[in-house]
């Protein structure tokens, strides 16, 4: 589970990432990128569970990302 997942290997200066999350949570990039676009395909209980960690950690969208999937 998140609660235990030390992220000691992320620098403070450096924004959270897609695959910073996905480390901390045991999730895939694929999983975690469609939870924060509120992919249907995703079970409610892990979207949630994925939003409160990248809330936690402050995470961001790349804007150029972003744009690419708009």
């Amino acid at each position: 589970s998140s609660e235990s997942a030390d992220v000691a290997f992320m620098p403070p200066h450096r924004p959270v990432t897609i695959r910073d999350l996905a480390l901390i949570t045991g999730y895939s990039t694929a999983t975690v990128s469609l939870a924060l676009r509120d992919s249907p395909r995703i079970r409610p209980r892990v979207r949630e569970e994925i939003r409160r960690e990248a809330d936690a950690r402050g995470y961001r969208p790349n804007p150029l990302m972003a744009a690419h999937w708009n």
